[in-house]
């Protein structure tokens, strides 16, 4: 059974494991929370370049303004762009439990030149965009994560009788939203809202 991150539950949790497959866009995974962090920290020790940090947050309930209640609800994405290595790690020791665990916001890491990034979604949920998978399989291997043929995410589970929750954490008095504030001060910038 997967290990769910604090900010999420679903009702059919022993139908997923961890694993990954490799895609067309790269490698989708389901990682136990407990693992999360380390394998971003081996994703970032392979990387020669300068990388970035991307973080996606639900637009709070004051700037959202969907038509009806059938249309999707928006994200802002916010960047820091051109980090070091070791300005990636000191960010995730600081802040890496508050958006490890939290279950409304999505964010990762990526490299400028090559375009290949590790991203955190809801539910465990791991995608690691990029051209070269086979680069990346070693990562899970030294984490024994096994290969599937089919790595079943938590979307696949729900349905009207079983949703999936998800909610805002708070660790060391900051939730994610605290947090876009603390980061400003490390370049963070506003890129989009989607």
């Amino acid at each position: 059974m997967l290990e769910m991150i604090s900010g999420c539950n679903i009702n059919k949790n022993d139908q997923l494991f961890e694993q990954y497959q490799i895609d067309i866009n790269g490698i989708t995974a389901n990682v136990n929370a407990s693992k999360i962090e380390k394998l971003l920290k081996e994703f970032i020790s392979i990387q020669s370049e300068r990388l970035f940090f991307i973080l996606e947050v639900p637009l709070n309930a004051q700037k959202e303004t969907r038509s009806n209640n059938t249309s999707s609800f928006r994200h802002e994405v916010y960047y820091i762009d051109r980090l070091s290595k070791h300005e990636i790690l000191m960010l995730l020791n600081k802040y890496g439990e508050l958006l490890i665990h939290d279950g409304i916001s999505n964010f990762g890491f990526g490299v400028h030149d090559s375009s290949d990034e590790i991203m955190c979604y809801k539910y465990n949920e791991i995608q690691l965009w990029t051209k070269e998978p086979q680069k990346y399989i070693k990562l899970f291997s030294k984490m024994n994560i096994p290969m599937a043929e089919h790595c079943k995410t938590a979307w696949e589970t729900f349905d009207i009788n079983n949703p999936g929750d998800s909610w805002a954490i708070t660790i060391n008095d900051k939730n994610i939203y605290d947090l876009i504030d603390s980061l400003k001060d490390w370049g963070l910038y506003l890129a989009e809202i989607r």
